[in-house]
C-alpha cells in the first residue's frame, strides 16, 4: 500500500520540529514522500519482487490500456530471472469503451445517418456506436466465436477476415451477399430475422438503414478492427478481465473513501476490508470479535448466517436467470454490453 499520510509527522512539524517523512521518526505510517506521485508501476514492481522471491513467475498480466503494471512486474522479475518476460493482455471492458469512443468521435459523412437535423444524426451515431460495441462483445467475448472453435485461436484467426467483411456489409444493409448466416456469427440473415431487427439498439430506436460510402466503410472497418482482428484476438486469447480488481477497488472505496484521509488506521481499515472480502461478512465479524475477546451471541451469529445465505441465494438465482435466458433465446439474440 502506498501511503503519504503520517499524522504524527504532521503533528511534529506543527510543533516546530524538523521531520522529513517517511520513516524519519518512530511510528511513521507513510512510505512515500508527500510530493511523490502515486505510481502504478512502482506498486506492481513491489508485488513482482515479492512473487520473484517466492519463485513465482508471471507470464501474462491483464490490465487496462493506460496501465503500466505489466511493465513493473516484468522489470522486478528480471532482477532474479533475466529471461522472464510479461505479456500484457487487454481487458475486454476497457477495450469496448475505447471502441465506443472511437466510433462516436469518428468523422463519418453527414449523409450516412438518417435524420433532419444535426442533433438527430448525432443520436443515430451514438446508437450505432453502442451497437458496434455490443455486437463486437457478442462476437469476441461471449459464447459465440470462442465456443464455436473451442477456444482454438488459430481457427478463429482464419475466420476473422470473413467476420469483419460480413459485419461491414451487414451494416451496409446487404445481409444476403455478406453471407451473414455463415460468417457474421451473430446475424442469421434474412429479412425479418436479421441483426437490424434483433439488435437491442437499432431495433428499439427504429434505425433500419445507413447510407455508407466507401470512406465510411473504411472508417467503420478500422473501428471494428479494435475488437475483430488478429491483434485484438491475441490480447484477449484467454478471455481474462480486470473485473475482480474493479470489485476489490469498489470494496476498498467503502472503507477508504477518497474524500477522507485516514492517517492512523488506513492499514487497519484496509486489512479489515480484505478479510471481509476473502472470508465473507459472517466469518470476518466472528474472527474480529473473537480476537477482541467479545464473542458474538447465538442470535447475532444466526443473523449473520442468514445474511450470508441470502446473499448466496441471490447470486445463484441471478445465475439461473441468465442460464435460462441463454437456453430460451438463440446465441445470436443475446446482446451483452
Amino acid at each position: 500500500m502506498q501511503n503519504k499520510l503520517c499524522w504524527q509527522g504532521a503533528w511534529l512539524r506543527g510543533k516546530g520540529f524538523t521531520v522529513n517523512c517517511p520513516g524519519g521518526h518512530e511510528g511513521c505510517t507513510a512510505n512515500l514522500p508527500v510530493h511523490a506521485p502515486l505510481s502504478e508501476y512502482d506498486m506492481a514492481k513491489s508485488i513482482g519482487t515479492e512473487l520473484a522471491l517466492q519463485n513465482v513467475l508471471i507470464k501474462y498480466a491483464t490490465t487496462d490500456g493506460d496501465g503500466r503494471s505489466a511493465a513493473g512486474i516484468e522489470d522486478s522479475l528480471k532482477i532474479l530471472h533475466p529471461m522472464c518476460s510479461v505479456e500484457r493482455l487487454a481487458d475486454p471492458s476497457h477495450l469496448a469503451a475505447t471502441q465506443f469512443r472511437h466510433c462516436y468521435n469518428a468523422k463519418f459523412s453527414d449523409e450516412m445517418f438518417p435524420g433532419k437535423t444535426r442533433l438527430d444524426k448525432g443520436k443515430v451515431k451514438k446508437i450505432l456506436s453502442q451497437d458496434v460495441k455490443a455486437r463486437c462483445s457478442l462476437i469476441m467475448t461471449t459464447c459465440t466465436l470462442f465456443e464455436n472453435h473451442c477456444g482454438n485461436t488459430e481457427e478463429m484467426r482464419k475466420c476473422l477476415p470473413k467476420v469483419l467483411e460480413s459485419t461491414i456489409r451487414c451494416y451496409d444493409g446487404d445481409c444476403s451477399k455478406s453471407k451473414c448466416r455463415s460468417h457474421s456469427v451473430v446475424c442469421p440473415g434474412g429479412i425479418t430475422n436479421n441483426w437490424w431487427n434483433r439488435s437491442m439498439y437499432l431495433a428499439s430506436n427504429k434505425v433500419d438503414s445507413l447510407n455508407m460510402n466507401e470512406n465510411n466503410k473504411s472508417i467503420l472497418s478500422e473501428i471494428l478492427k479494435i475488437r475483430i482482428s488478429e491483434a485484438a484476438l491475441e490480447k484477449n486469447k484467454f478471455q481474462t478481465n480486470t473485473q475482480k480488481c474493479e470489485a476489490i477497488n469498489r470494496s476498498l472505496s467503502v472503507s477508504l473513501p477518497k474524500n477522507v484521509n485516514y492517517g492512523r488506521n488506513a492499514m487497519g481499515r484496509l486489512s479489515s476490508t480484505i478479510l471481509r472480502s476473502n472470508g465473507g461478512i459472517k466469518n470476518a465479524t466472528e474472527q474480529k470479535a473473537k480476537l477482541l475477546g467479545a464473542p458474538l451471541s447465538p442470535k447475532t451469529r444466526y443473523s449473520l448466517r442468514q445474511t450470508t445465505l441470502y446473499r448466496i441465494t441471490a447470486i445463484v438465482n441471478k445465475q439461473d436467470i441468465q442460464m435460462q435466458a441463454i437456453a430460451i433465446h438463440p446465441p445470436f439474440a443475446l446482446i451483452l454490453v
